[in-house]
């Protein structure tokens, strides 16, 4: 690269416009033009570069991987999260190296760790293992009752507040762009299901049991027979509710998800669109909302989201 820039330079090209070409900055092109002609091109390209040395070692990298995937009180600090005055004291203490806060900050990102709010999860949420062996065993489930023309679902409940998230977007950034919201915790509660050819979401007054019934028996009049994918809420495992299943004879079949485990539930991504498609809106009354809601439905707007590999046949 730099012979080729050498080579127009000499035949008058302007620096600038050769830094342009080779998308490097002006100063460099010029310094290593001017190298190479005080030292000339075989000094040049056999000069062998060592490369920079790394300011921390590997030993002390692998004993920062060990660190940070324990808590800081193991090792003498505060509880909490690690942050970065940690890990440099950290480095400080079982290797006497002490590194500047940008240097320690690069070295954790090239290490795969970067500074986020990592996400909850229950303490009573099933194990991986549990979540791995509950999609093997549901997968060769419904995949049999998918042989006999039973339709696939994932069952969910929600609630959409009168009062919307402004959402993300593009705005200015001085930070003074502002969105008009209202702040009632009323809401317009739903029964939603999502299948592999779309999905059917209906407002209720309230998310019980009867109400759980009645839209099971308007899924029945679209599906006669078909398998619901669920969570552990109490309005789903209702005596009631029992009794209604068992009425169908096998017609409706209940596949309850592991114990706190929504990220197992392809529909939670389907509330997630309809929320992002309300998002920036005020609503005045809770009619209002509720209208907006079954025409988003009837109209199509919402994307179907895909059903997740284990609860495709």
């Amino acid at each position: 690269m730099m012979l080729d820039a050498a080579r127009r330079r000499k035949i008058g090209h302007a620096i600038r416009r050769i830094a342009r070409d080779m998308g490097m900055a002006y100063s460099t092109v010029r310094d290593r033009l001017a190298r190479m002609h005080k030292e000339g091109l075989r000094r040049w390209f056999d000069k062998i570069y060592a490369g920079k040395r790394r300011s921390i070692p590997q030993e002390a990298l692998r004993s920062m991987r060990r660190a940070l995937g324990s808590l800081p009180e193991k090792y003498g600090f505060e509880s909490g999260a690690w942050s970065l005055g940690m890990v440099g004291a950290l480095l400080k203490q079982e290797f006497g190296i002490a590194c500047p806060p940008r240097t320690l900050r690069r070295t954790l990102r090239r290490m795969g760790f970067s500074y986020i709010k990592p996400r909850p999860i229950p303490i009573k949420s099933a194990s991986l293992e549990e979540q791995e062996a509950f999609k093997e065993e549901t997968h060769k489930e419904i995949t049999t009752l998918a042989r006999r023309g039973c339709p696939i679902f994932a069952e969910d409940e929600a609630a959409s507040l009168m009062w919307q998230e402004a959402g993300y977007g593009w705005y200015r950034s001085n930070g003074k762009d502002t969105v008009r919201v209202g702040y009632s915790k009323k809401s317009v509660k739903m029964f939603g299901v999502l299948g592999k050819d779309g999905y059917h979401i209906k407002t209720v007054e309230a998310t019980n049991s009867p109400a759980f019934i009645e839209f099971l028996k308007d899924l029945q009049k679209m599906y006669p027979k078909f398998v619901l994918i669920l969570d552990n809420a109490k309005n789903h495992k209702s005596d009631a509710v029992n009794k209604f299943i068992d009425s169908t004879k096998g017609d409706i079949r209940l596949i309850f998800l592991p114990p706190y485990t929504p990220q197992l539930n392809p529909i939670e991504t389907q509330w997630r669109e309809l929320k992002r498609i309300l998002s920036r809106r005020y609503f005045a009354s809770l009619e209002d909302l509720d209208k907006t809601i079954n025409a988003i439905v009837s109209n199509g707007e919402m994307k179907p989201v895909k059903m997740m590999p284990y609860l495709t046949p």
